[in-house]
Order: structure tokens, then sequence, then C-alpha cells
């Protein structure tokens, strides 16, 4: 189809097949799962006899702690987004951070309009060291809902590398949505007008901040 030119003259590169399935949205749990619900239609007619309908699986027992989760959100007893967070809570513990991270894309993918979820796995990001993949995560999650965390989190990264455009216009989202009278919030703001050249700005900034010794940054 790329060669014949069909759908578009120019098709765009994509990822080779191994980096594709890193950031694919399932994990092993979902085959695991997947493979149940074959096994379930299989033993039903017309695979089965009608007398024996049912029968293998329900003498089934699961061989592994992976099996035996799947089985849980299989006959309902749990839901699919906790045993997702079951397993990546496990292997952050374990400290791989590759498994835990495919356990958070497989959620997203079932809830591809959470921005909360999106701002979990940042911070599961965060906490893993992958802090140099946390900024397209949550710049998908303002996408879809401007939380005041998200918006701080992408002014605090912005500020980072010195986008102090990007910066001030994040951290001012943050601030508008703001109910706390944060004043973390109000010092990075002033930290990124009086970076940006913005001195009025900063100076009004600074009128606001609490009475309690709190200098800017």
């Amino acid at each position: 189809m790329r060669k014949e030119g069909m759908i578009a003259r120019q098709w765009p590169q994509f990822p080779e097949a191994g980096e594709f399935r890193k950031r694919w949205g399932g994990s092993e749990f979902d085959n695991v799962l997947a493979r149940l619900r074959i096994m379930e239609l299989k033993d039903k007619w017309p695979f089965k006899p009608v007398e024996l309908s049912g029968h293998n699986f329900r003498n089934f027992k699961p061989d592994s702690k992976m099996e035996a989760l799947a089985l849980q959100v299989f006959i309902g007893m749990m839901n699919l987004i906790e045993a997702h967070h079951q397993l990546a809570r496990k292997y952050e513990a374990d400290g791989d951070s590759d498994a835990a991270l495919r356990e958070y894309r497989a959620m997203i993918e079932i809830y591809p309009y959470s921005a909360e979820l999106y701002l979990e796995m940042a911070k599961a990001m965060h906490r893993l060291g992958k802090v140099d993949e946390i900024l397209p995560i949550l710049l998908r999650a303002a996408k879809i809902k401007p939380l005041p965390e998200v918006m701080i989190w992408i002014g605090q990264i912005y500020l980072h590398y010195n986008d102090l455009k990007q910066a001030v216009i994040y951290l001012e989202k943050a601030y508008l949505n703001d109910t706390k009278n944060d004043s973390n919030l109000i010092l990075m703001l002033i930290q990124a007008y009086e970076r940006d050249g913005q001195d009025e700005k900063a100076r009004k900034m600074k009128a606001l901040l609490p009475p309690s010794g709190i200098t800017p940054l």
C-alpha cells in the first residue's frame, strides 16, 4: 500500500516493530486475559458438545499469580483498571520500570480521555527516573483537561529547560485554576516572570505572597 501510494502519496516514517511493541497499549496481563476468554469460548458449543459445554473451564486452575488475577477480572471480582494498577505497583516495587509503565499505558488505552491517568503515569515515570519521557504524557493530559497539577508540572519542566514563554503560559493557567492560593505556585510564577523580564508581573505576584517570611526563588 505504501509502495503504490495508496491513502497518501507520502507516508510518514513509523517506528520499527520492536520499538512500537514497547509502547503499545497492552501488557502481558492483557494477553493472559485474552487466552482465558478464548479458552472459555472454545469450551462451549460449537467447539464442544452441548452436554460437555463449560466443563473444562469450570475446572480451570490458574498456574500463576497473573492467571489468578486474570481469572478474578474475568469472573467480575475485580475490574480491569484495578488489576493493571495492582500489577503496576508490583512491578514498580520490583524495580521493573518498563513493565510498570506498560501497565499504565494499558490503562490509558482503556480510558484514553482520563487526564488523571496520564498524570498518574507521569508521576510513576518521575519515580522510576524516566524524566525525559514525562512532558509528552503531561501535554496529552493538558489537552484533555486543564488540571492545575498538570499545568504546574508542565510549567516546572519548561522552567527547568529555560523555555520561559511556555513556562509562563502553563503556570498562569495553573494559577487561574488554583483554589488553594498555593505559595509555591506563586513563587514559580515570580521566578518565571523575572527570568523572562516581566518585572511588573513579578512585582504584582510578590504582593500576593502571605506574610510568612517566604522569599522569592
